[in-house]
């Protein structure tokens, strides 16, 4: 995408012209790469301006968005508040034709003089950096800094001078240099050759202007100069370049055909990385959750494996007993210090069995030690049926989770997922013998999902923490509730309120609770009464029993 300097020259224009001077209100950072001034205005209000050193996305603009502050702040952001809280934005420049920002700022120092600051963003991909520097342009802070025997030819720490990103591209205003550059290129490709020597230049910017031009190299020329008179002056109109709804990218003009929306400058990078934002932050969390649950679902299916291992040597348990019987039936015969005993079977006169003995021990000794192999091996096996069953049954509910976690539409349903995991597992805070070091438990607000069906609102849930929600709270005795048989999947309400549904809203109903579910082909949705529903103690959310009810088989 072209976040390259002409589109941030044109979002810095806005700002300008939009806010600037303007009062800090605010400082926060929401991740330790982004930091959100909230400035105030007197010609327009309230607005957050939204800096970035982000790899994947560093930018500057000002945003619409809402973002969650952690508990602890940032290093980086106590040295802004110190140092910026309660001053002012007065300008905002950057070096010539380069993605370095400078936001000059005044503010009061702890003496109560007036003092001047810049928060610096070098917008260069991974080396991308956050920092704070003084009147006399040396380092506060930063979000990264190196050491002074890194091998990084520039050093970043606090008290050293700060020197600009090294730059020895071409500026798009030198004609002399513009000039001698094109005409020694014999390769025809320009775009690549703008973008690579041309300061500030994407290669989709190096491409629309090349586009402009004619194929003679003073086309080429014309156009690098007509396209900087345009940036500068103005002629600009940003929009975002869309394909089938989803959002490609942005640019400070139209750059060729296609589905393009325009919006100002600020809005066009806001929108675009809101919408990547919240599908990258949807399919990372997705995917991490993935993971883990099926990490946990993958030990449940060993252990059920193990267990099934351990009811296999029922014979051999029951070889122990007999071997202890024999040796206790034939006791008289042995006189200790033999390695093997020969005795006839209880169960076929024909057959000798062997005995394998220890010649340390006893005759006694031995039969004990052979019945104790049979009890512990018998108290497993007896255990392990138990613990299948539990096994099992964890393996089916996280089985369900996986369905909703692949499922879910949002991030917000991904939290929730979280939430109900995080308490599964028994994550807890450190108790560090405070108020400030104990997390009190919170209780989860659970969305409520609805629709109508021919007059009847109908309320289901799309994760666990949903259904037990819908069921334990919303529904009353009389609605009727939905699941399908015998896999994971939504709990539906209908909300009868005095009226008995007819057999197409149940029929509907049940086709709906099978689509949100994981079924396919014909489905068994089986319904009752939510008065026939109990909740066991102790039991997971969204785990509920039935005493009675109907079924009814759906095609999805």
């Amino acid at each position: 995408m072209p976040n390259d300097y002409f589109m941030i020259f044109s979002a810095l224009k806005e700002i300008k012209e939009k806010i600037l001077p303007a009062k800090i209100n605010k400082i926060a950072m929401p991740f330790k790469d982004t930091v959100i001034l909230t400035l105030y205005s007197g010609g327009s209000g309230a607005h957050k301006l939204l800096l970035s050193c982000s790899a994947e996305s560093p930018r500057i603009h000002l945003t619409k968005g809402s973002f969650e502050n952690p508990e602890t702040p940032f290093t980086f952001t106590m040295a802004l508040r110190k140092h910026l809280g309660g001053g002012t934005v007065f300008d905002i420049t950057t070096e010539k034709y380069d993605r370095t920002v400078y936001l000059e700022i005044s503010a009061s120092t702890e003496m109560k003089d007036c003092s001047r600051f810049k928060l610096t963003l070098e917008i260069a991909g991974r080396q991308s950096n956050l920092l704070l520097l003084n009147a006399e342009n040396k380092i506060l802070n930063a979000v990264k800094t190196n050491t002074l025997d890194s091998a990084q030819e520039r050093k970043i720490l606090p008290g050293l001078g700060y020197q600009p990103p090294k730059n020895d591209k071409i500026y798009i205003d030198d004609g002399e240099k513009l000039k001698a550059l094109i005409d020694n290129h014999e390769g025809g490709d320009y775009a690549s050759l703008i973008a690579s020597k041309v300061s500030g230049t994407s290669k989709k910017t190096a491409a629309y202007i090349v586009s402009l031009a004619n194929e003679s190299k003073s086309g080429v020329l014309s156009a690098l100069k007509d396209f900087n008179d345009n940036i500068n002056g103005g002629s600009v109109n940003p929009c975002i370049q869309k394909e089938n709804g989803k959002l490609l990218d942005f640019f400070p003009m139209q750059y060729g055909s296609g589905d393009f929306e325009f919006y100002g400058a600020n809005e066009c990078i806001d929108l675009f990385y809101s919408d990547r934002g919240s599908s990258s932050s949807l399919e990372s969390m997705r995917n991490q959750q993935i993971k883990a649950v099926e990490t946990l679902l993958g030990k449940c299916i060993k252990k059920i494996t193990t267990l099934r291992e351990t009811i296999a040597k029922q014979p051999e348990m029951e070889s122990y007993k007999l071997c202890g019987d024999l040796i206790t039936a034939n006791m008289f015969k042995l006189k200790g210090g033999e390695t093997i005993m020969k005795a006839e079977s209880f169960y076929d006169e024909n057959c000798t069995v062997s005995v394998p003995l220890e010649q340390n021990l006893s005759p006694a000794q031995n039969a004990q030690k052979y019945y104790k192999k049979y009890a512990k091996l018998r108290t497993a096996i007896n255990e392990s049926g138990r613990r299948i069953k539990e096994a099992a049954s964890l393996s089916e509910y996280y089985e369900g989770v996986l369905h909703f976690i692949e499922s879910a539409e949002n991030v917000n349903e991904l939290k929730e997922i979280q939430d109900e995991l995080n308490q599964g597992t028994g994550h807890r805070a450190q108790d560090t013998g405070t108020d400030k070091g104990r997390k009190k438990k919170q209780e989860i607000k659970a969305k409520v999902n609805f629709e109508v069906i021919d007059g009847f609102t109908v309320i289901y849930g799309k994760n666990n923490i949903q259904n037990e929600y819908v069921t334990g709270k919303e529904a009353k005795p009389s609605d009727l509730w939905f699941h399908v048989l015998n896999k994971p999947g939504a709990h539906l309400v209908i909300k009868c309120e005095g009226k008995t549904p007819s057999e197409s809203v149940v029929k509907k109903a049940a086709e709906l609770t099978a689509k949100l579910s994981k079924a396919g082909g014909k489905t068994a949705v089986v319904y009752t009464q939510r008065k026939n529903l109990k909740k066991p103690p102790g039991s997971r959310p969204g785990y509920f029993i039935y005493t009675e009810h109907k079924e009814i088989i759906v095609v999805v």
